[in-house]
Formats: structure tokens, sequence, C-alpha cells
């Protein structure tokens, strides 16, 4: 089977696996030292500043634009920052954080945007490799080469590690023009179930994010589509025939819900881009590679009118539901896909202590949807009432938290992080995460083990705005 795809590679060497070799994420996982979390919630927006630390790297980008990147690490679900300052840049602009792996950052930074809010193109923007420091080693900054004429969508590239510090970066890129062939190793699997005709959707595969893979299955990557699978090449492949590169594809559990909808003719509105509404995650659980993945499910109604404060559509939230799978077989069937939990929002168990750090939080009052009433008049919410989005696994194998982005409305600039234990279906912790940069950019998180990794001795720590000595980290919650 052909796809018009083209695989493209960017690597700190070549890309045969020398004999004897192993990829970085095949090795053993060394635990994170003592007092430093085993990993941490990245804001996926830069931070546009000069914050310097222990993590600071100092780098070029083109023209020989100095560029300073530095890491504010702390334990989820509060957020981890990363600032980037560009002090001969005409007009900054918030650089976007693509990809995580191990000790590594891939950063997108515009050098050439003009000013907000102008549209940024791939043009305007360098991607650079952000490594922390470890031991005597420092933290460092590099520019890779400029991908042009191979553009891609920031969810279509990854990084992965290599042994004796080297790594590729590779890239899915969509073509429209022929003689350029990627080949499936076999036909796809056909779902267990008859896909309507308003889901044809799930005929397609479009890759939402990208991840790297363990066990088995170790220096390969997979370009996720979280509706219906993953696309997997092997970086390291040791085929002799390097002009017809390989793909596998890894099926996803369905989302029926979407499926059984419409009176069993499928619902398109429910399959717009999945990745507000699923996560997953590659881990390693009772010592065997592992993937996570976790959907959320809101239900409720549009309101048949604007938000007063947002001026955007407004919605009315009955409850959510949140399910977790996992599969630590990675055969290719959908039938290695075990459903772990299925916890209902208005079923969450939540303490006294719980309880008073939601109110106090701020994430359950609002102002009225409607414009007509007092102004000072505030609604206090429920947990299942709110808006919640991003479900994002624990890259901790061992235990079953995921993390929700919460909002008191679906359009709200601000942003909470929740940390729902699956198993006991009870709220961990809440935290306020961020706020939008300009309207409708969002606030989005993304996990990585970077903290691990970092000599964390001498660099401080930033809990909620506050500049903290190094101390051990606290636990779920304030």
């Amino acid at each position: 089977m052909a796809t018009p795809t083209t695989l493209v590679a960017a690597s700190s060497h070549r890309r045969r696996r020398r004999r004897g070799s192993t990829p970085a994420q095949a090795q053993a996982q060394a635990p994170a030292p003592e007092g430093v979390p085993g990993w941490i919630l990245l804001n996926s927006g830069a931070h546009i500043g000069s914050r310097s630390n222990a993590t600071t790297a100092v780098g070029e980008a083109r023209d020989k634009l100095t560029i300073e990147v530095s890491l504010w690490p702390a334990q989820p679900p509060h957020p981890s920052d990363v600032f980037v300052c560009c002090p001969g840049v005409r007009h900054p602009r918030e650089s976007e954080i693509l990809f995580t792996a191990q000790d590594l950052l891939l950063l997108r930074v515009p050098v050439a945007a003009g000013a907000a809010p102008s549209l940024i193109s791939f043009t305007e923007c360098d991607y650079l490799i952000y490594r922390a420091a470890a031991g005597d080693r420092r933290p460092s900054l590099t520019l890779l080469p400029n991908p042009k004429p191979n553009y891609f969508h920031d969810g279509d590239v990854g990084i992965l590690p290599r042994g004796g510090g080297e790594y590729t970066v590779a890239a899915l890129v969509a073509r429209r023009r022929r003689g350029q062939t990627v080949w499936m190793d076999d036909p796809r699997r056909p779902p267990p179930v008859e896909i309507p005709i308003n889901a044809r959707r799930l005929n397609h595969h479009i890759t939402t994010t990208t991840i790297t893979l363990g066990g088995e299955l170790a220096g390969a990557m997979g370009w996720v589509d979280l509706w219906t699978g993953i696309l997997i090449y092997d970086l390291l492949h040791d085929d002799k025939d390097q002009d017809r590169p390989t793909l596998r594809h890894m099926p996803l559990p369905l989302p029926m819900h979407a499926i059984t909808g419409n009176h069993g003719m499928g619902d398109k509105l429910a399959l717009g881009c999945p990745r507000s509404l699923r996560g997953i995650a590659s881990v390693t659980r009772r010592g065997k590679a592992c993937l996570k993945l976790a959907g959320v499910h809101v239900t409720g109604e549009r309101l048949p009118y604007n938000d007063a404060e947002t001026q955007l559509p407004a919605f009315a939230v009955d409850d959510w539901t949140v399910t977790t799978w996992s599969n630590d077989k990675m055969k290719g069937y959908f039938e290695d896909w075990q459903e772990d939990f299925t916890i209902r929002g208005s079923e969450v168990r939540i303490s006294n202590a719980m309880r008073s750090d939601l109110l106090r939080s701020g994430l359950l009052y609002r102002k009225p949807s409607r414009g007509d009433g007092d102004e000072a008049t505030v609604e206090e919410l429920a947990l299942h009432n709110l808006w919640v989005s991003h479900p994002t696994p624990s890259l901790d194998g061992e235990e079953d938290v995921i993390y929700l982005l919460a909002k008191p409305k679906c359009f709200h600039p601000k942003a909470w992080v929740l940390a729902l234990d699956t198993r006991s279906s009870t709220l961990l912790g809440v935290v306020e995460f961020g706020t939008e940069t300009a309207p409708s950019a969002g606030v989005t998180y993304r996990p990585s083990t970077i903290s691990k990794y970092m000599s964390l001795v001498t660099s401080p720590v930033l809990i909620n705005a506050l500049t903290l000595e190094p101390q051990p980290y606290a636990k779920h919650g304030i």
C-alpha cells in the first residue's frame, strides 16, 4: 500500500544503526535525582524575555542573532515555563515548544516575523534544539539547518535521541506530487465496526502529534492521528533498500460516540481536531514499554447567544467523561488496547481540603454568559460543569493519573490544570496554569521528562510566580 507522504530526516549522524549501538530510549531509564520531578508539564508557548538561571543556554540563530533560552521547572500540575529572549529581533513573537524527548527540546522561534497580529510564516522561523545541562556539560542551544522546502506543521516533527549524545530530527511531510512513495509493510487492518457515512474522517490519517516509542519499537517514531492510529517508522532501520522506507500502522481505540451518534449515521461535528480531546504518552510500566491514551467527552449544548464576557459562542456543560486505555503489546491490533478506567466529572471524589483549594483557585467562579443582568453577579459552578480539554496521561507509567485543562467557560482566557487519579476517581490537585497571550490563542501544555536529566542543584524553582530556593518539590496540589 502506498501513500503520498515523504519522510524527511535531519540527523546528527548517519541514519543506519551502527553495529552494537543502542538507541537512547532502549537504554535503562535512570530514576530522577532525589527532590527532582521525574517529569514536568511544559507550557507549550514560551514566554518572551530573559529569566536567566542555571538552565540558561545561549546560541545563535540566522544572521548571527543571539538567542537565550531558560527553563523554570515545577512539579505537576504546576506549570513549567520556558523563556526565550532574542534581543536583536525587531518584533519579538512567542516561540513554540514543538517536541521534547529526554534532555532535548525542539523550539520554533520567530526571528523575522512582523509585528502582531500578523501571521507567522515558516520562512520567518528558525528551529533550535535546547539540551539540558548534565554533570559537567553546560546547557546548549543548537540551530538546525533550515528545512526549506520541506515545510511541516508543528505537530508533524519529533526528535529521536540516540546513544552518545546524538539525535535525529524527523518530520512526516504530506506531498501532492507523484514520484515519492512510502510503503506500508502490510495493509491497514479494518476497524472492528463499520464506519458510517458521516464518520468518514476515520478512514484518513491526519497527524496530530508525534511520539518516540520504546520496547521492541525502540528507534522508531510514531506520527499519531489521535482519532485513528499511529504511523510508525524505524529511523534506525538496517534495510538495504534505503529508497523504499517502510511504515507500519497501529490503530487506536475508535471514538464510539462519534460513530454511534446521529442515530447510527455518525457525527461529523464530533470528529474535529482531536488535539483537545485526546492525549497519548509513551511510558514504561512495570519495566515494560507501554502506550497510554486518554480521551475526554463533554456533554452539553451550545446556547443561542454569544457569551457577554468573551463575545464568543456560549456553551452549557452538563457533565464530562474521561476514559483511559493502555497498550503494552503494540503489535498493531485493535485488541491490544485495554480500557482501564472511565470516570464522570459528576462522580469525582473531592476531599474537604481539595474543595477549599478549588474555591480558592477561582476556577469555579465565572461571570454570567448573558449580559442583561447585574455585572457584579458571579456564578459558582460544580466541577462537572467546567469546560475540560487536553487530557494528558502522566509520564509516570506506574500511576493512573491524568491531567486536564479546565476553564469556567469554553473561551475563557484563563486556564487551570486538574490532576485526577482515574483509579480512585479522586481529584488530586488544581493549579492556575496560564492566561492567553492573545485572543483565542489558547493555553496548552506538553509533558516532558527533561527535568530528570537536568542539574538542578543550583537552580531555583518557580511555583505560582514565586521564586523559591532549591528544595524538595511539592506533591500534587498547592
